[in-house]
């Protein structure tokens, strides 16, 4: 990881004299939250002026962003590579890392003694989901139950306070532990659940752009460290 990290800053440093710039950006919530503050910060710190517009989407959207020609650099999280992908215009694709799902429990919950746990250990629960819910639907009918759902909401932050209130159990990726990690709540890894990949997409010609390079190569090397901190925070 060091090795990798050391070649990412030798490539920032090398943009560094010579960038400035507007890059339109958008991403899915939790690399908002747990990377971009980090790679910004980078940036900020460097010679680098690079000015940021920011859009929060969904995997999906971001698709039809680039498309559109409305954003120049996408970030998405899939569970399998590519699943999500249009046949159009060929793409620039840039790996990220790769995250968890995991449960979160309200703090003393039952299950919370497991180091894992599997969807059909849920089936009893009261659920706090997203609305983006069909695949997690088909999953927990594939393991024998329809959830029980008491709460809707899209942001992270009230999801987190919710479970800890004991209001229900949710999912959520590692990377959104990372930022504001609660201690009424209690992360468990979902062992049934393909890991999630985190990558950046863009047009061949937008990758030239020496703005948009930069704030590339400040995603990733934030997303090296990052890395392993989601796992830490999955296991605190």
């Amino acid at each position: 990881m060091l090795a990798g990290l050391r070649d990412v800053e030798n490539e920032f440093e090398a943009l560094a004299a010579r960038t400035r710039g507007r890059v339109r950006m958008s991403s899915v919530q939790s690399v908002c939250v747990a990377v971009l503050p980090a790679a910004l910060a980078r940036l900020g710190a460097s010679r680098i002026e690079v000015e940021v517009e920011l859009g929060q989407t969904t995997s999906h959207d971001a698709y039809r962003l680039l498309d559109a020609g409305e954003t120049d650099l996408a970030i998405v999280a899939d569970d399998e590579p590519g699943e999500a992908e249009p046949a159009w215009a060929p793409l620039r694709r840039v790996p990220l890392l790769v995250d968890r799902r995991h449960v979160l429990l309200p703090r003393g919950h039952a299950l919370a003694g497991r180091r894992s746990l599997r969807l059909a250990d849920l089936a009893r629960e009261r659920w706090i989901l997203e609305r983006d819910r069909e695949r997690l639907l088909r999953r927990c009918a594939e393991a024998g139950f329809e959830p029980r759902v008491v709460t809707t909401t899209d942001d992270q932050a009230t999801t987190l306070g919710l479970v800890g209130d004991g209001v229900g159990i949710a999912l959520m990726d590692g990377l959104g532990l990372l930022p504001r990690p609660d201690p009424r709540v209690e992360p468990r890894p979902l062992d049934d659940w393909p890991r999630r990949h985190v990558r950046a997409l863009l047009r061949p010609e937008t990758a030239r752009v020496p703005a948009v390079a930069a704030l590339l190569e400040a995603l990733r090397a934030v997303a090296v460290e990052q890395s392993g901190g989601a796992r830490e925070a999955a296991t605190a």
